[in-house]
């Protein structure tokens, strides 16, 4: 009888979550980059609380950013970093990202500490 051994790989549960909350990150902040879009053409109320000319990066420290630029009452949004952005809303990693922003409150609670 032969024994085999057994090589030590790093389970694939390890690796999975990471790359499923980047994903999920990031379909978050486009769905939210599209709505603003619609919401900047269509929306009165919105449109005149978007008063003066800014650009807002949020990211993770591990690889996922993008950042909405708000001129002329209009707000779009890009994927990446930008280049001089006026407010960087950073993560240490995505699961962290994605779990503040989803929370109950918790964009009301981070309002309020910008």
């Amino acid at each position: 009888m032969t024994e085999s051994k057994l090589v030590a790989r790093e389970p694939v549960s390890a690796v999975l979550p990471g790359r499923i909350h980047k994903l999920a990150l990031r379909l978050l902040l486009r769905a939210v980059g599209m709505c603003m879009a619609i919401a900047s053409r269509w929306n009165d109320g919105f449109r005149r609380q978007l008063s003066r000319d800014v650009v807002i990066e949020i990211r993770s420290d591990d690889g996922v950013a993008r950042h909405f630029d708000f001129r002329g009452r209009r707000a779009r949004s890009r994927s990446g970093s930008a280049a001089h952005p006026d407010c960087v809303l950073s993560f240490a990693t995505a699961r962290q990202g994605l779990t503040i922003l989803t929370a109950r409150g918790g964009t009301a609670l981070l309002f309020e500490g910008l």
